[in-house]
């Protein structure tokens, strides 16, 4: 069989590194599922849905294991490329914003969050 969603498989082994502890090797695995898709980016795609997991959780190593908001807010840039009214993506991002110090930033990306799903509760 062929893999149709081989970023499923990337995303499934980068949770299996962290539920082992290991939050490097997850994030390598990340960043390598990442580089196969480039910039193939169609928001309308279940696919790049997918893919945008992928960013997702490497932004969620980078901010919470790394305490790099800078490096985070990079990966959700990334991923809005293939998901790009994501409420979790623009929400991790509006907190990567106000860690950074920008908190009219943050504020506006929690409300385009909410625009996207007014049900995400982490938004608001």
């Amino acid at each position: 069989h062929n893999c149709t969603d081989s970023s499923s498989v990337y995303h499934g082994l980068s949770k299996l590194h962290l539920s082992l502890g290991e939050v490097e090797e997850a994030r390598r695995v990340l960043k390598e599922g990442l580089s196969i898709f480039g910039s193939k980016a169609d928001t309308h795609s279940l696919r790049n849905q997918n893919v945008a997991y992928l960013s997702h959780t490497l932004a969620l190593i980078e901010l919470n294991c790394n305490n790099n908001p800078v490096k985070a807010k990079r990966a959700l840039v990334e991923g809005l490329l293939y998901q790009r009214y994501s409420p979790q993506l623009l929400s991790i991002l509006a907190i990567c914003e106000a860690r950074l110090g920008d908190n009219v930033a943050a504020v506006k990306l929690f409300e385009q969050s909410l625009k996207a799903d007014q049900h995400h509760a982490q938004s608001w």
